[in-house]
């Protein structure tokens, strides 16, 4: 087939002159080749190369700079660290790697305590005289320790008016720490249902560092939404009626005008010796429990290695809590935990 050589220039209805075509390529009318023809096995890369006897790195783990920064830090960075105290490697850039996650890892850790200058940096080192053995070395700088230097609560009044305020346990000069700060804030969402206040909603915390001053410190600013006060109205009855109002308010279960709590079987605590989680309790009544047993027998041999005539036997009965009321033991593990 003869490609067109014909390249004059055209001209359209409105008297605009259209560039000539130039010569098409002889390679666009070539037929394709067959796909038979084409190979079709893989590329073999470095990674796909797999010999089991390819010799493999073992290496040792050691952090410096931790011991200082507080207690159990130490213990926690050994629970999530990547290089694991040592072990085998494929090879030293698997080693390099593991290595910059710890130092990640450290950092972080140093953060959730306070120290937010925090650095680290790893480096790996063959060791004399052990060919194939390397060394692994993570080494942390905390810095300076934050505190509290301010405790804003942005909230709506409330009664009392320091009602927020005084359910959240941090004052100024505590250390920035992730676990005191948002167990403080959880108590407030604890709490608050318990004094009227059903439908509060803890906001986003907001920490300003100042590190330019002397002792670094951070101004901590938290918004609460405490939402409407929740209070019992008057009593009323609605169909037909068995008792009158007078007849029904002589023993009132609350008053009217008093605030409205939350009961007290609603914390998320669990019980001392219980699996099961507390059930919630509307009214009195409860709700989502499973069907238990009325009474548990349990026994046990009274001889050595379970031989012996001799045994102790127990039985708990459960009436107490299908009429709602602690055994002993429940009231002071059902307490909000302290920080």
């Amino acid at each position: 087939m003869t490609p067109a050589t014909d390249v004059t220039a055209a001209t359209t209805s409105t008297g605009a002159v259209l560039l000539p075509i130039g010569p098409e390529d002889p390679q666009l009318v070539v037929p394709l080749p067959a796909l038979a023809s084409y190979d079709t096995a893989p590329l073999a890369t470095a990674a796909d190369i797999k010999d089991k006897d390819a010799p493999e790195i073992r290496y040792d783990a050691e952090i410096k700079g931790l011991a200082d920064a507080g207690d159990g830090l130490e213990a926690r960075y050994k629970a999530l660290s990547a290089l694991k105290g040592g072990g085998k490697a494929a090879n030293t850039t698997q080693v390099s790697a593991r290595a910059k996650e710890d130092e990640a890892l450290v950092v972080r850790l140093l953060k959730s305590l306070g120290y937010y200058d925090a650095t680290a940096v790893s480096t790996i080192e063959t060791v004399p005289d052990k060919p194939g053995r390397l060394k692994a070395i993570v080494s942390a700088q905390p810095g300076r320790l934050y505190t509290l230097g301010s405790i804003d609560v942005k909230t709506a009044q409330t009664i009392p008016p320091d009602l927020v305020r005084s359910q959240l346990p941090l004052k100024v000069g505590d250390p920035i720490q992730a676990d005191r700060i948002q167990g403080a804030e959880a108590n407030v969402s604890l709490m608050l249902p318990q004094m009227g206040y059903p439908f509060v909603k803890v906001g986003e915390r907001d920490i300003l560092l100042d590190d330019e001053a002397q002792v670094p410190t951070g101004a901590y600013t938290l918004p609460v939404d405490t939402g409407p006060r929740a209070s019992f109205g008057q009593l009323r009855t609605e169909g037909d009626a068995v008792f009158d109002i007078e007849h029904l308010n002589v023993f009132p279960r609350s008053r009217g005008g008093a605030a409205l709590r939350q009961p007290y079987d609603r914390r998320p605590a669990r019980r001392a010796g219980r699996d099961e989680p507390v059930p919630e309790r509307l009214g009195g009544a409860a709700a989502d429990r499973p069907h238990q047993p009325r009474r548990h027998r349990a026994g046990r041999p009274a001889g050595p290695a379970g031989k012996g005539p001799g045994a102790h036997a127990g039985r708990q009965c459960r009436l107490l809590d299908r009429a709602g009321l602690p055994r002993r033991g429940d009231l002071a593990a059902s307490q909000p935990l302290p920080l």
